[in-house]
């Protein structure tokens, strides 16, 4: 029977290099991963135009929302997940003004789930390459923003969407 070495532990350690590939892998799955959260936000009350951000990625969707919310007269709410942001484009119905929908391309499948009267209504800031396939975007109401991220760009199209 063979003898456990120190040289023996060494060789099945992870080097350092590993395990810090390890530890970024890990932060960045675990930032894709929806924010729990016990019950829906409500739709903030106001006249004010509704801008309903989807971004599963925790860490850009609370960097936009907190862009985003410095505009006191938009009503701004962070959906959950693809089914919140439909059940808050519903009640977006109820007002007059045609709400704007921020996503990013992990969550753009939805695009192609809305209703006709949904489409018609909604204005789009997609932040990627292209629209999903069957997705018939209008350039005056649907956008891409392709990476690099560009804050402004994206507060720009917002605010015309919005007026």
């Amino acid at each position: 029977m063979h003898e456990e070495t120190p040289q023996d532990e060494l060789n099945r350690a992870a080097s350092a290099r590993v395990t810090l590939e390890v530890r970024i892998l890990d932060a960045e799955v675990t930032s894709r991963q929806p924010t729990p959260s016990p019950t829906p936000v409500p739709v903030p009350d106001g006249p004010g135009p509704l801008v309903i951000i989807l971004i599963t990625d925790v860490d850009l969707c609370r960097y936009l929302y907190t862009h985003v919310t410095s505009v006191r007269s938009w009503r701004v709410v962070a959906a959950e997940n693809a089914a919140h942001a439909q059940q808050l484009l519903t009640l977006a119905h109820e007002s007059t003004a045609a709400p704007v929908l921020v996503l990013d391309a992990p969550d753009a499948p939805l695009l192609a789930q809305l209703s006709e009267a949904d489409r018609v209504h909604l204005r789009v800031v997609l932040l990627a390459d292209a629209f999903p396939p069957g997705f018939e975007a209008d350039p005056a109401r649907h956008v891409l923003l392709p990476w690099p991220l560009d804050v402004p760009v994206v507060m720009q199209y917002v605010a015309a969407f919005v007026s």
